[in-house]
């Protein structure tokens, strides 16, 4: 038992040491890619997310706008049941809607009645 607990903490600690390597990676990279001279005026596109398209930063004073301008921007809010991600942050529909709050409810219901029956069932025999 201690063998296991042993080897699932050194897993874990090996795992947690390579994200946090590769996560250092990335954010080095996007500094680097941010921390560029660029010419002024120049412009270069911005990744196109959710209904987010054809939106470019601006280089200004020898460095990119913080924020993508021009093309389709985000919504003020999300548009739930859509499938859209309307506010451009990755994630579709991540507001609670009727029909979703519906499904949790019978799900939930569902699965205390079921434990319910078995525990009634164990009782009776």
């Amino acid at each position: 038992m201690k063998a296991k607990i042993l080897c699932i903490g050194a897993c874990l600690v090996l795992f947690l040491s390579f994200f946090t390597l590769f996560n250092t990676r990335a954010k080095a990279a996007n500094a680097i890619e941010e921390a560029t001279f660029c010419m002024p005026g120049t412009i270069r596109p911005c990744p196109d997310v959710g209904i987010c398209k054809g939106r470019v930063k601006t280089c200004e004073n020898g460095k990119w706008s913080e924020e993508c301008t021009g093309g389709v921007g985000p919504a003020p809010q999300e548009i739930c049941d859509n499938g859209l991600d309307d506010n451009c942050n990755g994630i579709a529909d991540e507001c609670i809607s009727l029909s979703g709050s519906i499904g949790i409810f019978l799900i939930i219901s569902g699965t205390i009645l079921l434990a319910f029956s078995i525990a009634l069932l164990r009782f009776i025999k």
